[in-house]
């Protein structure tokens, strides 16, 4: 069975997720125009609670609609981390509002807990995503050294159709993707801003990029988004 969250880049569009976390109240009114070349030419958006607590849900409901008529993800990142039931609940609401895909905490276990979410995420066919690394220097305490147990938890227990690795440990990506079958998804944040050169996560395994600041911030953010595309087949190829 194909899973949905590969389908942007077998379809050939730019190995990007614009992330839509920190946009400048200067730039709100150009919002809609760069989800329109992000879900045409990238292979979509990923939109996190700063940006939903800044527009509201009608707002956000107006820019996720259609995304999937473009073949593209409308990804909600709120990394989900509760008992099964509750992110159940969120779950419901996110697909109401037309997002296509869910990030949600691997570190909750799997039993009444992220197991739950991917059975209920399945009936919905909307594909679960789960946090397995972090880059920040906390992740070192917990997360990182637990990585092989977080990957059973989200690859052999709950079967997500995609897992987040940062771009800033290229060998954790290589490892990761290793331990995951190539139906799995493997997205980077941490390219551009956070210090991983862009397409560095793409040679080291990963199936996309995600890029905030450094496409949205940017003066002309359509031009730099092409120009990061650039970048990544340059190193990549493809």
């Amino acid at each position: 069975m194909e899973n949905p969250l590969l389908i942007p880049k077998e379809r050939g569009k730019y190995r990007i997720i614009v992330a839509l976390d920190r946009v400048p109240m200067n730039k709100l009114g150009s919002l809609h125009q760069l989800v329109n070349i992000a879900i045409n030419e990238a292979s979509g958006i990923k939109i996190g609670l700063p940006l939903l607590l800044e527009l509201g849900i009608e707002r956000i409901k107006d820019i996720v609609s259609g995304v999937s008529d473009y073949e593209a993800l409308a990804i909600a990142d709120l990394k989900l981390a509760d008992i099964g039931d509750i992110m159940v609940l969120i779950l419901n609401k996110l697909a109401r509002i037309g997002f296509n895909a869910i990030i949600a905490h691997s570190f909750t276990g799997c039993e009444d807990a992220l197991c739950k979410l991917a059975k209920n995420s399945k009936n919905l066919g909307i594909p679960l995503i789960a946090v397995v690394s972090m880059s920040h220097k906390g992740a070192e305490e917990i997360m990182n050294p637990l990585i092989d147990k977080l990957l059973e938890i989200a690859i052999n227990k709950a079967e997500v159709e995609g897992l987040v690795v940062p771009a800033t440990r290229p060998g954790t990506i290589s490892y990761v993707r290793t331990k995951a079958d190539r139906k799995v998804a493997l997205f980077a944040p941490g390219v551009g801003v956070q210090g991983a050169p862009f397409g560095s996560a793409l040679a080291a395994g990963a199936d996309y990029e995600i890029i905030g600041r450094s496409i949205v911030l940017a003066e002309n953010p359509i031009m730099k988004l092409r120009d990061i595309a650039r970048k990544q087949l340059e190193l990549v190829g493809e």
